[in-house]
């Protein structure tokens, strides 16, 4: 697959967008890039000479008034703390429900009954039932079926699924939480954020732009 973080800017449909990884997919050249306006995430083949590389630094000043860029800063400005840091509200505010839902490794098979009553519940206002799923790598990996079945409630339009990068092994110890998940000693972010994207495209889910960056990587829608 030879998946890498790759940054340049290019044009599609008169939108400009900013390439984040680049990969080898069935013996092609494919990049997954962000429209830096609305935040939306695809997977694309553009001829690399369309393409013009950036430096993490040089995208970040190109694309400083989108707001992509605007929400990683704020993102920045709010990374200390070790709970609810990064965005914390919709951007911009207003009224609802942000729902959320985090895969976690674990051996227990998934609550398929919390997701039914989502469609259930929010078909009354909503359809299909929009809900952020944070998944970990050993959680596909060991939950094949559950997956599926999720991937095949978006295909039946019952769920419209944000699928969110949630780290590949989801470090959780007994240690106080300046040590834990992604601070826990011996944490390679590479594997950790990379090596769980590609899971996620190699099993059809096109992540969201959490992760962006190696050096600053906020939670982002």
């Amino acid at each position: 697959m030879n998946y890498k973080v790759y940054y340049a800017r290019t044009e599609s449909g008169g939108h400009e967008l900013l390439i984040l990884r680049k990969f080898e997919s069935e013996g092609k050249t494919t990049f997954l890039a962000v429209d830096p306006v609305d935040l939306s995430t695809m997977v694309t083949e553009i001829p690399e000479n369309r393409l013009q590389k950036l430096s993490w630094p040089q995208a970040k000043s190109h694309f400083s008034k989108t707001p992509f860029i605007k929400s990683l800063q704020l993102a920045g400005r709010q990374a200390i703390p070790l709970q609810n840091a990064g965005i914390d509200h919709a951007i911009p505010k207003e009224k609802g429900i942000a729902l959320t839902v985090d895969l976690c490794p674990s051996h227990k098979p998934l609550d398929r009954l919390l997701f039914t009553d989502i469609f259930t519940e929010f078909r009354k206002i909503e359809e299909p039932a929009p809900v952020a799923v944070s998944v970990s790598g050993l959680w596909m990996i060991k939950h094949q079926d559950d997956l599926n079945w999720l991937k095949s409630l978006v295909q039946k339009k019952e769920l419209e699924i944000t699928w969110i990068n949630h780290s590949y092994h989801h470090e959780v110890n007994r240690l106080p939480l300046s040590e834990n998940f992604m601070l826990a000693r011996n944490t390679d972010l590479d594997v950790e954020i990379l090596e769980n994207e590609k899971l996620m495209l190699t099993n059809g889910l096109v992540l969201r732009c959490s992760f962006v960056s190696r050096d600053w990587f906020p939670t982002s829608r």
